[in-house]
C-alpha cells in the first residue's frame, strides 16, 4: 500500500522530491511512500499511477518556483492546461477520490492562485499548505510527518521503536552526566566552568531533542531544561560534598543568572 503519493514535476521540484522521499522512507514504513522512480521496468506506468493513487491515504502536490509556468517545448502550451498532463491527472484523481491533498510549497515558490488552475484541479488552491525551508527542511519533514492521518500507522524515526531508548532515559542520562562532570570540575578546577557546563547542557538538550524529532520550540525548551536541572543539581551537591550545611548566595546568584542568560 502507497499511503503517501509524492507529486511533482521534473523540470520544477525532481531534487526536492527526491531528498523529500529518502526522507519520508527514514520515517516511515517503505511500502508506505510512494514516488513514480520506484515503479519496475517494463511496467505500464499508468496502471501504476492509477493503482497507488487509489490505494494512497495522502497525496504530496510538490510545487516548486517553475511549477506553474513549465511548458511544452513542442507545443509551447503550459504543461498544466494539457489534459494528459500526468502531475494534473494525479491532482484531479486524489480530490476527486477525496483523499488528503496537501500543497508542499518549496523555497522560491508560492501558493497558486485559483484563476491560475485549470477547472479539474482549481480545489488545490483551497486545501491549506505546507511550507519547507531548505534551512529548517529536517524539522519541517518532521512536522509534515504529523499531518499524516492515522492510517498510516504513525511515521517517526525507528530509535523510538527500541524500548530501551526514548527521550526521558535520555534526558535522564544527559542530566546525570553533566551534573557529575560539572562538580567534579567545580573540586578539581581553579576556575568555576559554569557557563562552559551551561552551553553544553543546552547543546545536548537540543541535540537530543533533533535526535527525537522533536520541533525547534520543544529543542529549545529540552535544552533549557537540561541547563536548569544541571546547574540546580551541582548548587545542590557542591556545598553537601563541601561540608556545608547551606547553599552559599553567591551559588545561588551565579545559578539564576544562568538560568536568564539559558
Amino acid at each position: 500500500m502507497a499511503g503517501i503519493f509524492i507529486n511533482y514535476r521534473r523540470e520544477d521540484a525532481a531534487a526536492d522530491a527526491g531528498r523529500l522521499f529518502d526522507d519520508l522512507r527514514r520515517r516511515c514504513k517503505d511500502e508506505h511512500v510512494f514516488m513514480d522512480l520506484t515503479i519496475e521496468a517494463g511496467k505500464d506506468f499508468r496502471a501504476a499511477l492509477s493503482e497507488k493513487l487509489e490505494t494512497c491515504d495522502a497525496l504530496l502536490a510538490l510545487i516548486g518556483p517553475r511549477w506553474l509556468h513549465v511548458t511544452n517545448e513542442a507545443s509551447g502550451k503550459r504543461r498544466l492546461d494539457e489534459e494528459q498532463d500526468f502531475v494534473r491527472l494525479e491532482i484531479a484523481t486524489a480530490l476527486v477520490q477525496q483523499k488528503i491533498v496537501i500543497p508542499v510549497i518549496l523555497p522560491g515558490a508560492k501558493m497558486p492562485s485559483p484563476e491560475s488552475l485549470p477547472e479539474s484541479i482549481r480545489e488545490l488552491a483551497w486545501r491549506n499548505a505546507f511550507e519547507l525551508q531548505y534551512k529548517h527542511w529536517a524539522s519541517g519533514v518532521n512536522e509534515l510527518c504529523q499531518q499524516f492521518p492515522d492510517t498510516l500507522g504513525g511515521c517517526e524515526d525507528t530509535l523510538t521503536e527500541l524500548p530501551w531508548i526514548s527521550w526521558p532515559h535520555m534526558l535522564a542520562l544527559s542530566i546525570s552526566l553533566l551534573t557529575a562532570t560539572h562538580v567534579f570540575a567545580v573540586f578539581n578546577l581553579p576556575f568555576d566552568p559554569l557557563f562552559l557546563i551551561i552551553g553544553l547542557s543546552l547543546l545536548l538538550g537540543i541535540v537530543q531533542a533533533m535526535l527525537f524529532h522533536f520541533k525547534i520550540s520543544q529543542q529549545l525548551l529540552l535544552g533549557l531544561v537540561v541547563s536548569v536541572v544541571t546547574g540546580v543539581l551541582t548548587s545542590i551537591f557542591v556545598p553537601i560534598l563541601s561540608e556545608q550545611n547551606i547553599i552559599p548566595q553567591s551559588w545561588i546568584e551565579i545559578r539564576l543568572f544562568a538560568i536568564f542568560v539559558a
